[in-house]
């Protein structure tokens, strides 16, 4: 087994194609400069049912490409309509759906590049931008992609009866019209940096396709079309002949598994049923040790573990019992018996990780005697403290902290009811508000992009501290978020960020215990294949 240890945030990787593809991509910094220069300047705004279609043959376009693609994917979906905020779906939409803009799938994930743009927008006045689209593009079903695609994705995007997880990652443009078939104007509410970036995450979608089909069958513009799709269980795609983008498809076919069992991926990929599995469990690397069937990529990225409070009732109401909770869990002793070394406590903020992340001013590192000292200062000295945890179980990493953190909880005070189950039904139960505190793990970027700014919305803006927190913070999170967005220079950025970093940090309502590494594995037949820091993975230019 060959095994690339650390596929870090600052890894360089030589003869790297998307060096030479990408001229005109550009950084976040670089966004908030260009922002900075006017109107007379090159600028920047801000950011179950099964279904099948017939499918053709399309036959390689070139001798020696691939014929079929397999892989084991965990990742939740159970719809391929874009506007759903599960990271499978996200992920799977990157093969059949380009964007207007992409970021770079690779680590940091921090640079931007036009896909169906022809390049970055350009800015008329401060809330005013032009965006000039590719010629000779079609869609799936071969209508061509024209800017009345753009104005309904747009448009679908933002209305509020739509729904779309998204919406709140737009909600500062005022509105879109068409100026012809190739070019699109996009109005803002307020001068900001994040049109191109925001514009990253969702697909551009044909206005001639009934939007209830969406949920299964798919139409977009990408390398690789939606043939048949079951919904959580399998999605087929085939490669798309008529693909005219930079991309590289080399396979005929992908198949793509949702195995939530970690042996059943891993017993998967060594018999050869599958090319690729995704969450390779940190305990596997013992068993794949060895054999050269198979190479493991570990890379640094946003998944993480976490803590979930319904902020709006007993005993969670209460900071200090969340805090209590905090300061009851051993992290260093999860790491080791859980990740196996493969995570790192997040004792000092959400994500202190992040190169934009300041170091807030509480720290929770594991000290039960100031836990139990919390808990009877908010009223709780007198017996143990009754709380019902949900756990999303079946994931390894999850399962085998879990003893711990009950008796973390025991000798804190609390008396943890325990509620494991299947992650989409502990995610209707804190719909319905059935739950104290909720423990899963997952991907803070969700396969949106990885800037701050962009996980913390994901997270603290909207419907999640709202309806699924109740968190009375949430006013205020809000108002940090749309300072961050709005601002034009870095310092302004990083201030506002810095200040929702503190507050989360203090009121805990959805603190993250551990920042996970994400393990990969795949078949060592592949030639050309890199992991990616995200859910799902790229397959431009690879091979076998």
């Amino acid at each position: 087994m060959k095994i690339d240890r650390r596929l870090d945030m600052n890894a360089s990787w030589q003869n790297d194609r998307f060096e030479s593809l990408w001229q005109d991509r550009v950084s976040r910094r670089e966004l908030l400069r260009r922002a900075g220069l006017g109107a007379a300047g090159l600028g920047l705004a801000s950011l179950v049912t099964s279904c099948s279609t017939g499918s053709t043959n399309q036959g390689p376009t070139s001798g020696g490409d691939s014929v079929v693609f397999t892989a084991g994917q965990t990742s939740a979906w159970n719809g391929l309509d874009p506007t759903s905020p599960l990271e499978g779906a996200i992920a799977i939409s990157t093969l059949w759906g380009d964007r207007l803009y992409q970021l770079d799938p690779f680590a940091p994930r921090t640079e931007v590049l036009p896909q169906l743009a022809e390049a970055l927008p350009e800015q008329i006045d401060p809330t005013t931008y032009r965006i000039g689209l590719r010629q000779g593009v079609s869609f799936h079903n071969g209508s061509p992609f024209t800017a009345g695609d753009v104005v309904f994705t747009l448009q679908r995007l933002l209305d509020p009866a739509v729904g779309a997880f998204n919406t709140q990652f737009l909600n500062f443009i005022a509105g879109v019209a068409a100026i012809d078939d190739h070019a699109v104007e996009v109005t803002l509410k307020a001068p900001t940096a994040l049109l191109a970036e925001r514009l990253t995450m969702d697909p551009v979608l044909s206005s001639t396709v009934v939007t209830e089909e969406l949920a299964l069958q798919p139409v977009g513009t990408g390398p690789y079309r939606v043939v048949s799709a079951i919904s959580g269980q399998e999605v087929t795609l085939e490669r798309y002949a008529e693909y005219t983008g930079d991309r590289e498809p080399t396979y005929q076919r992908i198949t793509i598994t949702n195995v939530g069992d970690s042996t059943a991926r891993i017993s998967g990929l060594q018999s050869g049923r599958f090319k690729l599995i995704e969450d390779v469990p940190p305990s596997a690397n013992a068993q794949l040790e060895g054999d050269e069937r198979v190479e493991v990529g570990v890379v640094d990225g946003y998944d993480c573990s976490h803590m979930l409070f319904h902020c709006g009732k007993p005993p969670f109401d209460d900071l200090r019992a969340r805090q209590a909770v905090c300061f009851a869990i051993d992290r260093d002793a999860i790491t080791s018996t859980s990740f196996f070394g493969h995570a790192k406590p997040n004792w000092d903020g959400w994500l202190p990780s992040h190169p934009d992340a300041t170091p807030p001013t509480i720290s929770y590192r594991f000290d039960p005697d100031e836990a139990r000292r919390l808990l009877s200062e908010a009223g709780h000295g007198t017996g143990p403290v009754p709380m019902d945890l949900l756990i999303s179980a079946g994931n390894s990493q999850i399962d085998s902290q879990i003893p711990i953190i009950e008796q973390n909880l025991i000798d804190a005070g609390f008396q943890p009811n325990l509620l494991p189950g299947e992650h989409g039904s502990r995610i209707a139960m804190v719909q319905e508000g059935r739950y104290s505190a909720w423990l899963f793990k997952g991907d803070l970027s969700g396969a949106f992009s990885p800037a701050l700014d962009t996980m913390l919305r994901a997270h603290f803006f909207g419907i999640v501290p709202r309806e699924f927190m109740r968190w009375d913070g949430a006013a205020d999170a809000e108002a940090l978020l749309a300072e961050a967005a709005g601002s034009a220079d870095e310092a302004g950025y990083r201030q506002a960020l810095s200040e929702i970093l503190e507050l989360i940090q203090e009121q805990v309502p959805a603190p993250t215990l551990h920042s996970v590494q994400r393990i990969t594995a795949w078949s060592s037949s592949l030639s050309g294949f890199r992991p990616i820091p995200a859910a799902g993975f790229v397959l431009d230019g690879v091979h076998g």
